[in-house]
C-alpha cells in the first residue's frame, strides 16, 4: 500500500477522480475466479483498476461506500477480509454481494476505508454512524478461496516468550511485545502503557526486583518521503539529531540529570521478515525522579516503493528511588526488547518492481538507496547499465594517461567490458540531460519546463557521483582517489576533473 503522489496521479488519470492511496490485491467477487487489480482509495467511490494502470477493471470498474454493510476479517490469516454489499436500486455495483480481497495491508487499508465509508455517509445521509467491522473464520468456507491462496503462504505467527502478555500490543501500525501487567492507561490508542505491579527477574546471578510504576510510551510518527527528508534543513536526516530531541524534552523539567548510556543501536528481530532497513538509536538518563530508557529506530525503504521512511521510539520511565546498578541494566535491556519485537502488522515483504523501476530510473533516491535498491532488490537505473560505467570509465581512463591511477589495471575491469571513452566525461551527463527532454514537458502548470530540467540535472549529478565514489567499482576507486589525482597529471587533466 501506498499513498505516493506521483503513482496517486497517474492511477487518477484513469478514474478521473483524486485518491488518498492504492495497494495491489487479488479481489474475488461471488465465488469467481481471482482478479489481480490496483485497489484505489477515492473520496466517494473505491476504484479497481488493472496491473497495467491502463483502465478499470471490467464489470468490477468502482464501489461506493455506500453500497457496503460491513467488514469481516478472516482470523485464520492476516490477509483476507470480505466487504459484504447491500442490495439497494440505486447501487453502483453490480457484480454480486460479497467481494473478498486478498491484501497485504488489511488493518490500514480496512482503517481507510471505514474512514471514508463514515465520512461518506455523513455527506450523503447527514448521519453519524460506525463502521462495522467483524471477524470470522473465512479462509475454508468460502468457495474460490483455496484457490486464491493456493500459491500463497501466509506468515507464521511468531508468539511471544515466557512471562510475556500472549496478544501483541498494537499502535499505529506496529505490533510489539510487552510483559503481563502493562495496560493501557486511558483506554485509548495513544501508546501509554503502565505496569503498576512490578516484576522479578535474574540478572549477573542475582535476583533483580523492578519496581511498580513503570510506564512505557510508544511513538510513531507518520511516513515521509527519504528525499525529502535528506533535503531538510533541520538536521533530522540524521538518526542522532532526533535522539537529541527526545533527550532535551524528556530533560527540560529535570534539576538534575546525567546521560549514562548514548549510541547507535542494532535492531535484533525481524518477527515478519520485512525488507525495509532499519537505523537505530539509544540512550539511558538518570535524574533524582526518574530514571528513562530510550530506543529510537528508523525504518528505511519501507515497501512497496522503497521510497519512505519512519521513525518509531520506545520510551521507558522507571521510579529511580529504588533503583540500583543491576536495576538499571535490567530496565534498559527490557526497553531494548520491546523495541526489537516491533514490527509491522502489515505482511510488507513485496515490492512493485514496475513502479520501483520507474522511480529508480528518475533517479528519485539518496546514495544510500541505490546501494538498498541493488544490493537487495537486485534494481538500479538503466543509465547504469552503460552511461553511468562509461562515464566512469572515461574519469579512469583520464587519470590512467596522466600516471595518477594507483591500480593500473582498473581500466580493465570486467565491468568495462566493451564500454567506450569519452573524452570529456561530463559529455555523458549531457547526452542524458538531452535524451530526457522529452520528461521536462511544457512550462504550464506546477512548476517550470526549466526547473524541472534543473531539479533532473541535479538528481543526475548526484547520481553519477555516487558512481564515481564507489557506485561502479566499489573500494577500488572512489572520490577520495579522484581528489588525490588532481595536481598529479596535466592542467587539462586537472580542469576536467575539477
Amino acid at each position: 500500500m501506498s499513498s505516493d503522489p506521483v503513482i496517486l496521479a497517474c492511477l487518477g488519470t484513469v478514474c478521473h477522480e483524486d485518491l488518498q492511496l492504492f495497494e495491489q490485491v487479488t479481489m474475488v467477487c461471488d465465488g469467481q475466479d481471482g482478479i489481480e487489480c490496483q485497489l484505489c482509495i477515492g473520496k466517494h467511490f473505491i476504484f479497481f483498476i488493472s496491473r497495467g494502470m491502463d483502465k478499470l477493471v471490467k464489470g468490477a470498474e468502482k464501489l461506493s461506500y455506500l453500497d457496503i454493510d460491513k467488514a469481516i476479517s478472516d482470523t485464520a490469516t492476516n490477509i483476507l477480509f470480505i466487504l459484504e454489499l447491500n442490495r439497494q436500486r440505486d447501487a453502483t455495483w453490480t457484480n454480486g454481494t460479497r467481494l473478498m480481497v486478498q491484501s497485504e495491508h488489511r488493518e490500514l487499508l480496512l482503517e481507510r476505508i471505514g474512514i471514508c465509508w463514515q465520512a461518506e455517509v455523513m455527506y450523503r445521509n447527514f448521519e453519524v454512524r460506525k463502521f462495522q467491522q467483524a471477524k470470522a473464520a473465512i479462509a475454508t468456507l468460502l468457495p474460490g478461496v483455496q484457490k486464491m491462496m493456493h500459491n500463497s503462504i501466509d506468515l507464521l505467527q511468531v508468539t511471544p516468550f515466557k512471562g510475556y502478555d500472549k496478544e501483541d500490543f498494537v499502535y499505529r501500525g506496529y505490533g510489539f511485545w510487552l510483559r503481563e501487567g502493562f495496560k493501557s492507561v486511558s483506554g485509548l490508542k495513544d501508546g501509554l502503557f503502565q505496569n503498576d505491579l512490578g516484576w522479578e527477574t535474574s540478572y549477573d546471578g542475582e535476583v533483580v526486583v523492578v519496581p511498580a510504576g513503570m510506564v512505557i510510551m510508544v511513538h510513531v510518527d507518520d511516513e515521509q518521503q527519504i528525499m525529502e527528508v535528506d533535503e531538510g534543513s533541520t538536521g533530522m536526516d540524521d538518526l542522532r539529531t532526533v535522539a537529541m530531541e527526545y533527550q532535551r524534552s524528556l530533560t527540560q523539567n529535570l534539576d538534575q540529570f546525567y546521560v549514562v548510556v548514548s549510541g547507535p543501536y542494532m535492531k535484533r528481530m525481524n518477527r515478519n521478515g520485512g525488507a525495509a532497513a532499519w537505523e537505530g538509536w539509544e540512550f539511558f538518563i538518570r535524574s533524582k525522579e526518574f530514571a528513562f530508557a530510550c530506543v529510537i529506530f528508523r525504518r528505511l525503504y519501507i515497501p512497496p516503493l522503497c521510497t519512505t521512511s519512519q521513525d518509531l521510539a520506545v520510551v521507558m520511565r522507571c521510579p529511580a528511588s529504588e533503583l540500583d546498578q543491576d536495576a538499571c541494566e535490567v530496565l534498559l535491556d527490557e526497553c531494548r526488547f520491546v523495541a526489537d519485537s516491533m514490527s509491522s502488522t502489515c505482511m510488507s515483504k513485496n515490492i512493485y518492481p514496475i513502479m520501483l523501476q520507474a522511480r529508480l530510473d528518475a533517479l528519485q533516491f539518496t546514495e544510500n538507496g541505490y546501494r538498498h535498491t541493488e544490493g537487495q532488490l537486485s534494481l538500479a537505473p538503466q543509465i547504469k547499465q552503460r552511461a553511468a560505467v562509461k562515464f566512469v570509465k572515461s574519469i579512469v581512463q583520464l587519470l590512467d594517461e596522466a600516471g595518477a591511477l594507483q591500480d593500473e589495471t582498473l581500466i580493465n575491469a570486467e565491468v568495462f567490458a566493451g564500454i567506450p571513452i569519452m573524452n570529456d566525461p561530463i559529455m555523458v551527463a549531457q547526452e542524458l540531460l538531452s535524451d530526457a527532454e522529452a520528461m521536462f514537458g511544457s512550462s504550464i502548470g506546477e512548476g517550470t519546463r526549466e526547473e524541472r530540467r534543473n531539479a533532473y540535472y541535479w538528481r543526475l549529478s548526484r547520481y553519477l557521483a555516487y558512481c564515481v565514489d564507489g557506485g561502479i567499482l566499489g573500494e577500488r576507486f572512489n572520490l577520495v582517489l579522484v581528489v588525490q589525482a588532481i595536481g598529479r597529471g596535466s592542467m587539462e587533466t586537472d580542469i576536467i576533473l575539477k
